[in-house]
């Protein structure tokens, strides 16, 4: 398309970060609809696995040759840091309201805005700053703090939000030498056994109404994966992060309207 083509690389990101926002929403409308029945465990490990087959064709067409790379090392130290934070996160979505859930997620973004800058050296200046701080206050605003401590979801939350913050930066480093396809390819490779081990433990066969939900599942968190992998590719991270915020406009719509919250 040649309008795309004439937009800046940061423009782009924030447009599949828009993508991603919508395709992570999805994904967990579907959780919470199935976590009642099915361990958030074993949802995980359905995640990865029914996600792998949307990135078939992408191998079939470029070749095995795609998941050539010398990178193996970080790609393992990446999918152990994003098992904990997923595994972490499904668990605290079964317990937490969705707008709040989303919401203290939103620390991510700090997180890897701020390791961008140490660990990438990306440029942060004063527009990127007041973006962040103005989505993290916002956030701040819709949770209304109160004295009645942090509770187990929210801890959850924040502690797979710092995760995630490094797996994004880990992310970002892998987009300059290794394709968008590879990244996530090699993602879900190494997460099916790393999520299928604790799943086991809770193991509970779904009905096959159950398996087209967890298809969708599949579909959509593979597709969360390709947006933002994307989106880091072309997009420096402080500056296409603070889009994530817009998610939480549709978590609070969705839990107001599916789950009455």
């Amino acid at each position: 398309m040649g309008w795309w083509s004439t937009l800046s690389g940061n423009r782009r990101g924030m447009i599949w970060m828009v993508v991603a926002g919508l395709c992570v929403i999805a994904m967990h409308t579907v959780i919470r609809h199935l976590a009642h029945e099915i361990h958030p465990v074993e949802l995980a490990f359905f995640r990865n696995l029914l996600g792998l087959p949307i990135l078939l064709p992408f191998v079939l067409h470029h070749g095995v040759g795609l998941l050539r790379t010398t990178r193996l090392r970080l790609y393992l130290t990446r999918a152990v840091f994003h098992a904990v934070a997923m595994l972490s996160f499904y668990y605290a979505l079964t317990i937490t309201p969705l707008a709040m859930a989303n919401a203290l997620s939103f620390t991510g973004p700090l997180f890897a805005a701020g390791l961008a800058i140490g660990v990438l050296g990306e440029k942060f200046h004063r527009g990127r700053i007041a973006a962040l701080v103005a989505g993290f206050a916002g956030t701040l605003v819709i949770l209304h703090p109160d004295t009645d401590g942090v509770g187990l979801g929210a801890a959850l939350v924040l502690a797979s939000s710092a995760i995630f913050g490094s797996v994004t930066v880990a992310t970002k480093s892998l987009s300059r030498t290794e394709p968008t396809v590879a990244i996530v390819i090699w993602l879900s490779l190494l997460l099916i056994p790393l999520t299928l081990v604790p799943a086991l433990f809770v193991w509970n066969w779904p009905s096959w109404d159950q398996y087209l939900w967890l298809i969708l599942l599949g579909t959509v968190g593979t597709g969360a994966q390709l947006a933002v992998t994307e989106a880091l590719r072309v997009g420096d991270t402080a500056a296409i992060m603070p889009i994530d915020f817009f998610k939480l406009i549709w978590a609070s719509l969705i839990g107001w309207v599916l789950f009455a919250e």
